[in-house]
């Protein structure tokens, strides 16, 4: 074995390498990106279904399905239910996954045209934004955490 055998050798070693470190890059992101809001199938929404509690008064708010367009199926318990007129997620970029849900239930005046609109924060794992109370007019601080 020569000098050059021994370099052949040693460049298809170091191409292994590069190789193999190149897979366990993509499949580090795929990790990163389901943890932070998408799946590998392209939907960003799919972490929000589930059961979302606002601690400060037990309101309930439940995404029963979240479509790669944004479609969200969603209910809102307080502790009845009070209809959901839309609910909607979206994404701009690489920013945070957003909610958007519209309550308007004719059977509860004091819900209709009230608004939440949240952003997903993956770190804490909960839904953070603001609550337009449509009958005082005023906008409130919330936070919905994932009930267990």
């Amino acid at each position: 074995m020569d000098d050059r055998d021994t370099r052949r050798g040693s460049a298809w070693v170091k191409a292994l390498a590069i190789g193999l470190a190149a897979v366990v890059l993509v499949a580090a992101v795929v990790i990163l990106v389901q943890e932070r809001g998408g799946d590998s199938a392209g939907n960003p929404y799919a972490v929000l279904p589930g059961k979302w509690v606002r601690p400060d008064g037990g309101y309930v708010l439940e995404i029963r399905s979240a479509a790669a367009d944004g479609t969200l199926e969603a209910g809102y318990f307080n502790p009845a239910p009070i209809r959901v007129a839309r609910a909607k997620a979206s994404r701009e970029g690489v920013g945070p996954v957003k909610v958007f849900v519209l309550l308007d239930d004719p059977a509860n005046p004091g819900y209709r045209g009230c608004t939440y609109d949240l952003a997903f924060d993956p770190g804490e794992n909960v839904l953070v934004g603001t609550y337009f109370q449509a009958v005082q007019g005023q906008r409130y601080e919330v936070a919905f955490e994932r009930m267990k």
